[in-house]
């Protein structure tokens, strides 16, 4: 995992596709989860910036942590997405930080 992250960093020109998840609720990112990680690994897609958003800051100052933010991790390690993927880590802050996840995809054999 660690290899295969610094490799995603150092080619950031690579990340070819880009999914903001944080608009509509949960179902509807599930499924566009799916269609995306199917998508770019057909295309030949090897890294994809999944935005989940952190979470939000409640009126008494405590920080709330996002659902997507907490779920998405658990999607991605289940079937069929979990066979698409080689590594996920959280982004680098320019690209979202604690937000984000970088999602490494297997090539097509």
């Amino acid at each position: 995992m660690h290899r295969e992250r610094h490799a995603a960093v150092r080619t950031l020109e690579d990340v070819t596709a880009l999914a903001a998840q944080h608009a509509g609720g949960v179902a509807a990112p599930v499924e566009q989860q799916q269609c995306l990680l199917a998508g770019s690994q057909a295309q030949q897609r090897r890294c994809v910036l999944i935005i989940t958003g952190k979470g939000f800051r409640a009126k008494d100052g405590a920080v709330q942590t996002g659902i997507l933010r907490a779920s998405v991790p658990r999607w991605l390690n289940e079937a069929p997405n979990r066979a698409r993927i080689l590594a996920f880590a959280s982004a680098r802050d320019r690209h979202g930080g604690g937000g984000a996840l970088y999602v490494l995809l297997k090539r097509l054999r």
